[in-house]
């Protein structure tokens, strides 16, 4: 069933988008800043990834407090805490002109913040439709996720060239709005919750991780996902040192760069929300997927020139996107109901902080190493994991053996 037959879904997918959409333009605007007053590609990577730092750490934390929560009034106040934090940062841009440091000290506050809004986003879904519509909304979120994490880059490139990178800032506080407004207006179905959420929060956190490492499928996807954003989604986070060190290029080739990683993950968001694969289909996917956007990244090392990189990163975007569509889409649907908002927050952990951690890595090593044989080294190892991933991807347990049972 098409979750957006249920106006709840459709509401609360379209403003969402649109707020993820002002998250990626205000990174990449804060990356360009960065790059601009330090060229610093280790401090520049420090701001691009500042934002998913502390999902790292603290996402299994906040997502076993999600399980807690009144969900719908934890996301109005998160979300307004981020419309503020967001305005503040574009007027400290605009009247300050702040250092690179006090940039990377911004980045990693917005992103605690961040961390907390992200559980509710991925858990609350299953407040807005049926049961019956869940995997339908699962992948229509996943895509939405995954296509605003490339598009709004894109779209960040062509506000950063046209008004420049402080004056892009302007964008992310205007997008909280819509989705304050459908947060006080919608009505959430009432959910289930784990037999006892009065238990300690670190005995939940354990019991999460217990759950998501005993489910062979589960792991894989986390396997899959964490080695995948370390080498191809690290690489993507420090595109504006990549534009300006090894092309030697300004605001105006990272638009067209960024539109065409935009560009891919359209390609590839169209193509997964048209045809629902099968469960064992999905793993291949997901692992053949992780395999290509490698190849990309190995590609612009081999021959870094403007046409090659806008190819290969668009076919990178591209993989990359497909790839984690259908890994958070199998995780949430193996996912038992009860313990689904830590599972999903581990997965976003292994994402978002292994791209955070290739990301930093990259921006560290580029200080002292050649970009080309930096990518030639990170494409050769994320197909090597990826190939190895694929050959062990797990089998699909039979009909009615998809639950699992609590640790």
């Amino acid at each position: 069933m098409n979750a957006l037959r249920f106006p709840a879904f459709a509401k609360y997918l379209s403003a969402n988008t649109f707020s993820y959409l002002g998250n990626w333009i205000e990174r990449l605007a804060m990356s360009w800043i960065a790059w601009e007053s330090s060229h610093s590609a280790f401090w520049t990577g420090i701001v691009a990834v500042g934002h998913i730092i502390p999902a790292a750490v603290l996402g299994p934390i906040f997502g076993a407090l999600a399980e807690r929560w009144e969900l719908r009034r934890a996301a109005i106040a998160i979300n307004i805490v981020l419309a503020c934090l967001s305005t503040g940062l574009f007027l400290m841009a605009i009247a300050l002109h702040p250092p690179v440091q006090l940039l990377a000290a911004a980045s990693l506050l917005i992103g605690i913040a961040s961390s907390l809004s992200h559980p509710v986003r991925l858990v609350i879904i299953s407040q807005l439709v049926p049961a019956e519509a869940l995997s339908s909304a699962a992948r229509l979120n996943a895509t939405s996720y995954n296509l605003s994490r490339v598009l709004g880059p894109a779209l960040a490139g062509v506000l950063i060239a046209g008004f420049g990178a402080e004056w892009s800032l302007a964008a992310n506080p205007l997008t909280f709005i819509p989705l304050v407004l459908v947060f006080y207006t919608i009505r959430l179905i009432p959910r289930e919750r784990g037999s006892d959420t009065r238990e300690p929060l670190l005995r939940s956190i354990l019991d999460g991780m217990r759950y998501a490492r005993r489910d062979r499928i589960i792991r894989w996807c986390l396997i899959v996902a964490a080695t995948s954003a370390l080498f191809t989604r690290g690489v993507l986070e420090v595109i504006p040192v990549i534009v300006g060190q090894l092309l030697a290029g300004d605001s105006v080739l990272l638009a067209a760069i960024t539109s065409a990683c935009g560009g891919g993950a359209i390609a590839a968001s169209v193509l997964t929300s048209a045809i629902i694969p099968s469960h064992a289909n999905a793993k291949k996917v997901t692992s053949l997927a992780a395999m290509g956007g490698a190849l990309a990244i190995l590609l612009v090392g081999l021959v870094p020139s403007m046409p090659t990189a806008l190819i290969a990163f668009t076919i990178a975007s591209f993989c990359a996107t497909l790839s984690a569509i259908n890994s958070q889409t199998l995780v949430f649907g193996f996912a038992d109901s009860a313990y689904r908002a830590r599972t999903l927050t581990w997965w976003s952990t292994f994402s978002l902080g292994a791209s955070a951690g290739g990301g930093v890595v990259m921006g560290l090593l580029a200080e002292f190493a050649a970009l080309d044989h930096l990518l030639i080294g990170a494409g050769t190892l994320a197909f090597c994991s990826a190939a190895a991933l694929y050959v062990r991807r797990p089998a699909t347990p039979q009909a009615g053996c998809s639950k699992r049972s609590a640790p």
